[in-house]
């Protein structure tokens, strides 16, 4: 049985938590007159600072409990980590739509595979 600490509580709470922070970003509170274009822009180091942390918050956390094994799975989060860290440093428009749909399908193949794996 493992020894549960306040800290270690909060680190696995740390994924939920920045998962909520995200669909905030995400949607907005509805106006009539909400340009959702610039709410994303307005919004976007918050959400792709945000989808970086909580890539290596789960890489952390599977370190912490020495699941970390080297897979597909592993190499989905690397690539997750990666697409978020550029989403983040690239501002240019014609970039965010490739990150945004490369981020969608790699964390679809990530819960695909883990649904698959039970």
């Amino acid at each position: 049985m493992a020894d549960w600490t306040f800290p270690r509580f909060f680190f696995y709470l740390l994924l939920p938590i920045i998962a909520s922070m995200l669909g905030l970003l995400l949607i907005p509170r509805p106006h009539p007159d909400t340009d959702l274009e610039k709410e994303f822009y307005c919004n976007r180091l918050w959400f792709f600072g945000l989808l970086t942390a909580m890539s290596v918050v789960s890489l952390l956390e599977d370190l912490f409990r020495s699941h970390l094994t080297l897979d597909l799975q592993l190499g989905i989060r690397v690539a997750i980590l990666v697409s978020a860290g550029t989403g983040f440093a690239v501002g240019s428009k014609r970039a965010q739509l490739p990150i945004a749909v490369a981020v969608l399908f790699l964390a679809l193949a990530h819960i695909g595979i883990g649904f698959w794996r039970l």
